[in-house]
């Protein structure tokens, strides 16, 4: 869109000047189209190389080197910015043609003019980054950080001002335990990952995080030191900006007098939510996610890490294969190397993984806990919610493979709901018409619940002999399908909890059990529950109902499309929930978990029997609204509304100074484009859009923000790729 305006432009002013002066007196190159673009080299000998390109550039003639990029800090609402943007244009023209002698100067300003009003109309950045697979790993990711830190100087140091720099006054103390605490995981991670990326795909991947993230830091540097600005950011803040969502955690973890400072939800669980709806008809699918926020924390930035270029191998050398997932599109912040809100769209390229299609939609959405007791299971030598969500992406080929690993050394920070969509199943999809007869009887309370079962282990993994578990009392109702449990104990001999599913052929039901010893985690348990049988209902005569006879359209048998994954501090919990998908229709998390075990173990049921209907699963507020109004979600805007309505009864939500800060959705159908669209800023309502001068907190650092928050929705286009 912005080359074919720059395009339009240029040839328009030619021609008025042209036809004015009856030969060629003019050639007016527009420089500033918004484009900071930039190249990395990188050899042995000489190290990096940053060579700068500025703006007005062919986006695709740019040299690729180890890693290029281009970075825009606004994109166009595809609203009144553009519109503007085209009206001053055409006005430069006419002018031009009119009065020739002043018509440079006037073209010149209208132009600087139309930029500023797309720098205040827009408020969505960009950030593409593509390398080359000729470059070791390590190479690639550091020249991601540099060409990121050097492009998006000026907002990650505004977004550090408004969220940082101030963030530990009144809490010193606190803030100390916490910045020790970042520091003596990252020098465990790093030695860690040192000692196994060589022969662990997990670790290589965590390694690489932490390479991009230093990179990153160099080129914050670069960028301010070529711009000749006179600031700073600590090197500890860039560790803190990346770890934000973990922060929260800790210091209720490492707070002295163990209180709570959000004894009901929290405002980022409250205004957070996701939601996956998949229509029978057209298999359309849309996956929206909402982020709950404070509005400090606006300036954001749509981000593409080129993946298809930016090749880190499964380990460090040239002998293995790429991974899965190499394409990554992702709404993010200034100076974050991963998304935080979160929402990814993963793509890979089947003909380096024959046989599976990466294709993942993955949101995250907020999930307190209050149970005080579990912050125990919060240990140093763990790794944060960042690097091992960043590692589940690439690595992982689906939602099952999603879950395992991000379950590996869970840190019990940022814990959140994630729903991953495997959107490559969309071509295989099949639908039918089913004549539905239903007999509906009376079931007593005792007839509604499955009996419990007893498991045992006896498997080894690793190809080491290890000794059985005990058995394993499930002492509530089983859960339907079969899900995935990863407990991490601070005893030994602490037991686990699984639930098994009815039997069947393959590994679906294995949970694993990570046992942590003395020193740190000592190993490994795979619990292959597969073999499990479920004891049959006895089913008692009950009365039946008159049969239902209706039509339903829904889809066949289908496994895997859509996963859900909670976590909290010492538990990950996994479940192919598709078969909800397929009967309901739709699929959506806000705060509350799903899974009963994750249910009690962060009291969300205390917490509801104390304070009410916001942390029930089915009645409450939200949970309500999807209910009802899921069915009329059928295309884009519907979408859009269903998860921008700000009202008493409405899925998006907006305080004084916390709200739902923007909104993303995937648009996908079988043998389409995909789509990513976005909306920044909390959601208007009825008393207009949110502006700062206005607001009872209008003191609270906001640099580098709009006073007023009011923009279309846009969609997500990129260069390369």
């Amino acid at each position: 869109m912005y080359a074919s305006l720059y395009t339009w432009l240029k040839v328009n002013v030619y021609l008025a000047v042209h036809l004015v002066e009856g030969k060629r007196v003019l050639f007016l190159r527009v420089e500033e189209d918004g484009n900071y673009s930039a190249t990395v080299y990188w050899s042995t000998d000489g190290g990096f190389r940053i060579d700068y390109w500025g703006q007005g550039n062919i986006l695709e003639d740019i040299p690729q080197g180890a890693a290029r990029a281009y970075y825009r800090p606004q994109i166009d609402s595809t609203g009144w910015a553009l519109l503007i943007l085209v009206l001053l244009c055409r006005w430069a023209v006419l002018i031009l043609v009119l009065l020739c002698r002043w018509a440079v100067l006037i073209l010149v300003l209208l132009c600087r003019w139309a930029v500023l009003i797309l720098v205040l109309l827009c408020r969505w950045a960009v950030l593409e980054v593509e390398s080359h697979e000729d470059y070791p790993d390590w190479v690639q990711a550091y020249s991601a950080g540099l060409l990121e830190g050097s492009l998006s100087w000026q907002l990650i140091h505004w977004h550090w001002v408004n969220t940082v720099r101030d963030y530990c006054l009144g809490k010193e103390h606190l803030c100390k335990d916490v910045r020790r605490f970042i520091r003596e995981n990252l020098d465990w991670v790093r030695a860690r990952a040192k000692k196994h990326m060589h022969r662990d795909h997990y670790w290589h991947q965590v390694e690489l995080f932490f390479i991009q993230l230093d990179g990153l830091e160099i080129g914050w540097r670069q960028g301010v030191k070529r711009s000749r600005q006179e600031i700073d950011i600590p090197h500890e803040d860039f560790l803190w900006m990346n770890a934000v969502t973990d922060v929260a955690d800790l210091e209720r973890k490492l707070n002295g007098s163990h209180k709570d400072p959000n004894p009901r939800m929290s405002a980022t669980a409250m205004f957070s939510s996701a939601f996956v709806r998949l229509l029978p008809e057209t298999k359309q699918l849309f996956v929206a996610h909402n982020t709950g926020a404070s509005y400090e924390g606006m300036l954001r930035l749509m981000k593409r890490y080129e993946l298809n270029y930016l090749n880190y191998h499964l380990l460090p050398t040239r002998d293995w294969n790429l991974i899965q997932g190499r394409d990554v599109v992702f709404s993010s912040y200034p100076g974050v190397v991963y998304s935080q809100d979160d929402f990814y769209v993963v793509s890979g390229d089947p003909s380096t993984s024959p046989g599976s299609v990466h294709k993942l939609v993955v949101t995250g959405t907020a999930l307190d806990n209050h149970n005080k007791a579990l912050w125990d299971a919060v240990d140093v030598e763990q790794v944060l919610i960042g690097p091992r969500v960043m590692a589940a992406n690439r690595l992982a080929h689906d939602g099952k493979s999603w879950s395992r690993i991000f379950a590996r050394f869970n840190s019990g920070t940022g814990n959140k709901q994630w729903m991953v969509t495997n959107y490559g199943q969309l071509e295989t999809l099949r639908a039918e018409e089913l004549l539905v007869e239903e007999r509906l009887p009376s079931l007593s309370p005792e007839q509604e619940t499955l009996p419990s079962v007893q498991v045992s282990d006896g498997t080894t993994t690793a190809g080491q002999e290890l000794p059985p578990a005990d058995a394993i009392q499930i002492d509530k109702a089983v859960e339907p399908k079969g899900s995935l449990l990863w407990l991490f104990g601070t005893e030994p001999s602490r037991a686990a909890k699984i639930f098994a599913g009815p039997k069947v052929a393959s590994d679906e039901n294995r949970s694993v059990e990570r046992v942590r010893g003395a020193k740190g985690w000592k190993e490994e348990r795979a619990l292959d529950v597969s073999n499990t049988l479920v004891p049959p209902v006895e089913e008692a005569a009950a009365p039946i109902s008159e049969p239902l006879v209706r039509h339903r359209r829904r889809f066949s048998s289908h496994k895997g499309l859509l996963w859900v994954v909670e976590q909290l501090p010492g538990l990950v919990q996994s479940s192919d929930q598709t078969h909800v998908l397929h009967e309901e229709g739709y699929l959506a998390t806000f705060g509350v978990p799903l899974f009963k075990d994750i249910q009690e173990a962060s009291s969300s049921t205390k917490m509801q029997q104390h304070l009410g209907l916001l942390f029930s699963l089915k009645d409450s507020p939200k949970a309500r609204v999807f209910t009802r109004d899921y069915a009329n979600a059928t295309d884009l805007p519907s979408v859009v509304r269903l998860m921008r309505r700000w009202a008493p009864e409405g899925v998006a939500g907006r305080g004084d100074l916390f709200g739902t800060t923007d909104c993303k959705i995937f648009e996908g159908r079988p043998g389409g484009a995909s789509r990513v669209h976005a909306i920044a800023g909390p959601p208007q309502g009825a008393t207009g859009p949110f502006q700062w001068p206005t607001s009872s907190f209008s003191e609270r650092p906001h640099v580098g923000q709009p006073d007023v928050w009011k923009f279309d929705m846009l969609d997500l286009e990129w260069v390369w790729g």
